[in-house]
């Protein structure tokens, strides 16, 4: 018995670090094109669609940090959020903070007037909504093409 576990895990084909951070990157862009609750992704939940798997505290900041490797800093920026703002753990509120001092810098620097930025640099503008665009609004069903 323990043979064939071993042979299992052994043949088991399973996602390596890049698989797992294109998944990070893409629940970050399901979130921004389609404008859904993190919260609710959060809870394993799409629309009224429901699963058994969970985010966590770290599962968020994963997300963040995918997002932030591809320069999607409002993705980043709104994953990161939420983890300072439903977080209990104050060294992980703290964590959040810093990383969103990260994006908010990396955000500002390399601003540009597109859908992947904020509409105003943020150090100008520190609370506002994401842009939305023909493009996003065609994705969500807003408009016809």
């Amino acid at each position: 018995y323990l043979e064939k576990i071993k042979e299992a895990e052994t043949n088991a084909i399973l996602p390596n670090t890049q698989d797992l951070e294109g998944a990070a990157a893409g629940l970050g862009n399901l979130q921004h094109v389609y404008k859904l609750p993190i919260s609710h992704l959060a809870q394993g939940r799409v629309l009224n669609n429901f699963t058994s798997v969970e985010l966590d505290e770290w599962d968020w900041i994963r997300i963040g940090d995918a997002n932030y490797r591809r320069q999607k800093y409002v993705a980043a920026w709104f994953w990161y959020n939420h983890v300072r703002t439903y977080a209990e753990d104050l060294n992980l509120i703290n964590h959040a903070n810093e990383l969103i001092k990260n994006v908010e810098i990396a955000h500002d620097t390399n601003w540009v007037n597109t859908a992947d930025f904020f509409g105003h640099p943020l150090s100008e503008v520190p609370l506002q909504p994401p842009r939305t665009t023909a493009e996003l609004q065609m994705c969500r069903g807003e408009t016809s093409g």
